[in-house]
């Protein structure tokens, strides 16, 4: 898959583009247009990812190539598909995603202050239509069975939890003995290059919801989002991973996630959850959700594991394995069904 990271323009490249059009007044924004937007002035700065690991800032009065779409983003921020291009647009993430924000975000005290844009022109594809990057699932191949029960879905309970440091050292403790391990982020905010940096030190490879053309996957319906999982791990199995590792960016309750936990399809080819925590009360919070939804929870990590007190009352009351590094070698393995690669690995599983 090629990868898809909108990128800002000067005005000297601007004016070359042939393939532009104004909008009419009969023009209905849709989630996924791309269009050549204006930073207005007197907007506050904010930093854009382009091509590869590179940012820019995003000053008044520059233009750029932008998506409209919803987005759930931190903290408060919550965004979605302006219902005409009179209303007020914003830059609601580093990745350039455009939408109008939720009043709630925009009340006074709030502290947020987002760059006001105003679209210029649409983006036409090569059939005179507005470019549109919404994912369209056709003749989705099958899972492929050799991936059933070797999908690790790994959550958090909230967006200081520390979900990609747990994902991290699953993929690490995997590589070290041997298995072969893919990354797939299936939901989030929008691009974010880092992330692609970070999981190659210890994956075959990595893939994103952005590789399929999303800017976000806010909103998207049940089937939408199957369909995107499913044609990550097609794409994923291309290079026989023994391990498959599924990052959910959101906290358990965001719908996306919910969506995820709660289909039958996938909860009948994963082999558990691991689950990101922030404190030992939000764990155990997280622990029931995933009891409550049939999940099998493997282990727990991120943030709650930096301080030694929250481990320790955690352990008081829960059972469930912390993902230190011991921990992983030793009640990790046990739990899920192994080709065993290597003499630790057997003396692990026999030992358990």
């Amino acid at each position: 898959m090629k990868r898809k990271i909108f990128q800002t323009l000067s005005t000297a490249t601007v004016n070359k583009l042939s393939r532009v059009q104004r909008p009419d007044a009969a023009y209905v924004p849709a989630s996924g247009d791309v269009a050549l937007f204006e930073c207005c002035q007197g907007a506050p700065e904010q930093t854009l990812a382009v091509v590869g690991t590179e940012t820019c800032a995003l000053q008044p009065g520059q233009r750029f190539f932008g998506v409209l779409g919803a987005v759930y983003g931190p903290g408060d921020l919550e965004g979605y598909v302006p219902a005409s291009i009179d209303e007020p647009m914003h830059v609601l993430h580093g990745s350039g995603i455009v939408g109008s924000a939720a009043d709630h975000c925009l009340a006074e005290g709030s502290g947020l202050a987002l760059p006001t844009v105003r679209l210029l022109s649409l983006v036409l594809g090569e059939d005179g239509a507005v470019l549109n990057t919404t994912y369209c699932a056709t003749d989705q191949p099958a899972l492929p069975e050799a991936l059933q029960g070797r999908i690790l879905f790994v959550g958090g309970t909230d967006a200081q939890a520390g979900t990609r440091e747990l994902a991290q050292s699953l993929a690490q403790i995997l590589d070290i003995r041997g298995y072969s391990v893919a990354r797939v982020r299936i939901n989030g905010m929008g691009p974010d290059a880092s992330w692609q940096t970070e999981a190659a030190t210890s994956a075959s490879s990595c893939l994103s919801f952005e590789d399929l053309g999303l800017p976000g996957t806010y909103l998207l319906n049940p089937s939408e989002l199957r369909n995107a999982l499913n044609e990550l791990l097609v794409h994923a199995e291309q290079d026989r991973p023994d391990w498959v590792i599924v990052e959910m960016e959101q906290n358990l309750l965001q719908r996306e996630s919910d969506l995820l936990l709660n289909d039958p399809h996938w909860k009948a080819q994963i082999a558990g959850i691991a689950l990101a925590a922030s404190s030992p009360i939000a764990a155990l919070g997280g622990l029931q959700i995933l009891e409550k939804s049939g999940h099998k929870a493997l282990v727990v990590g991120g943030a709650l594991l930096r301080q030694v007190h929250m481990r320790e009352e955690f352990q008081v009351y829960s059972d469930v394995a912390l993902a230190t590094p011991a921990n992983l070698r030793k009640s990790l393995l046990p739990l899920l069904s192994l080709q065993i690669r290597n003499d630790w690995d057997a003396y692990v599983l026999a030992a358990s």
